[in-house]
């Protein structure tokens, strides 16, 4: 359920705009106003952190109410329903008739949120192991580190519930782990989020505590999550497990690249062309994927012989530092600043920073339809 706010207008008819919200099944209304609020009031109502906002645009006065709302909250994705939301506004997501039935106001909905969570795809990175034990969560938590570094403000996501080591690499012992944030997520504030979350090195991470009591997020949530964090950080990084399933896949569609990451070895390798063909089916992007191959030595097939081993590029090479990389567990640090692998590291999270951005709105839009869909069917 999408958390809601509803701002209806007094010459609009009588709870017709509740009673479409309510009919469609996908809304959980948090704030109901019957009349336009005031620029202070409308601060108030949106520091409940909704996921939309449902708005009655029968009043001049409404145009105004949506551009400060989108000033205020960019984040939101804000729906105009009424004879004034046909003109051109471009603070609106959507924009939809007075007669509007709730089938309509469905099939906008995915767009409209693919629209807003887009905005996003600059910013967020995941990275996918080819196969467990591939390193990729020291990767992630030295490109995390790194960037932070260089002054951006870095969340990394543990999206690895059951098998994680960020935390344990990391040394954090976060009081409660991202699997229980995910079942208090639709009543949580922006400003909530932060007991959940720890620091290291100047990285904020949700780390996983791997607990099996809780129920798997869906991609609504995750969505959700994301679009809560989307003016806290420059960059976020998620850490995937290796198997995609149908609440990160969500996540990944979002996001402006996703890193395979695997080891010069030849079943890794072989993993790795596994893992783009599942992401290929799950309609990511070819252009969204790159390869990173990790503990490379010179005895190793060079660049140019596992570009075609994995017939992919570009490919990423970061070097074998088994014993920097052992210190750093040890001392719960990144990597230390003069080894080969720190500077490869720096290079790789400099070239990632610098990544032109991934338009997926329309293949998200796909998405959220279909779990959209789903929500539409069990209100049948």
């Amino acid at each position: 359920m999408l958390r809601t706010v509803l701002i209806n207008d007094q010459d609009h008819p009588a709870n017709s705009l509740r009673y479409l919200a309510d009919y469609c099944g996908a809304f959980s209304i948090v704030r109901e106003l019957l009349e336009l609020p005031s620029a202070a009031d409308l601060r108030r109502h949106l520091d409940l952190d909704p996921d939309i906002l449902l708005l009655a645009m029968y009043d001049e006065r409404a145009n105004s109410i949506a551009a400060e709302v989108r000033r205020i909250a960019p984040q939101i994705v804000l729906i105009g329903i009424g004879p004034l939301a046909g003109q051109s506004n471009p603070a609106l997501s959507a924009a939809l008739p007075a007669k509007t039935t709730s089938e309509e106001l469905l099939q906008i909905l995915p767009k409209a949120l693919a629209s807003r969570m887009s905005l996003l795809g600059q910013s967020l990175f995941c990275f996918l192991p080819a196969k467990a034990g591939s390193g990729c969560s020291t990767i992630v938590l030295n490109t995390a580190a790194s960037m932070a570094r260089q002054g951006k403000r870095v969340l990394l996501i543990d999206a690895d519930l059951r098998s994680s080591v960020v935390a344990t690499m990391a040394g954090v012992n976060p009081p409660k782990g991202i699997e229980f944030l995910f079942s208090e997520l639709e009543i949580l504030s922006a400003h909530e989020l932060r007991r959940y979350i720890v620091s290291w090195h100047g990285v904020d991470i949700l780390a996983s505590t791997r607990s099996a009591s809780t129920s798997p997020p869906t991609g609504i949530q995750y969505l959700r999550l994301l679009r809560l964090l989307f003016t806290e950080y420059d960059v976020v990084l998620i850490d995937l497990p290796e198997l995609i399933n149908p609440a990160t896949i969500d996540a990944v569609l979002v996001s402006s690249k996703v890193f395979i990451v695997c080891t010069p070895e030849l079943p890794a390798l072989s993993l790795a062309g596994q893992r783009r063909l599942e992401l290929s089916k799950a309609h990511v992007s070819e252009t969204k994927i790159e390869l990173v191959v990790n503990r490379w030595h010179k005895d190793d097939p060079d660049h140019s012989a596992l570009v075609q081993l994995l017939e992919h590029e570009p490919v990423h090479i970061l070097p074998n530092d088994y014993s920097t990389v052992r210190v750093s567990i040890d001392v719960a640090g990144p990597v230390v600043d003069d080894s080969r692998l720190a500077g490869a590291v720096g290079k790789f999270a400099k070239r990632i920073l610098a990544l032109p951005r991934s338009e997926e709105a329309p293949t998200l839009a796909s998405r959220v339809r279909s779990l959209i869909g789903m929500v539409g069917g069990r209100r049948a």
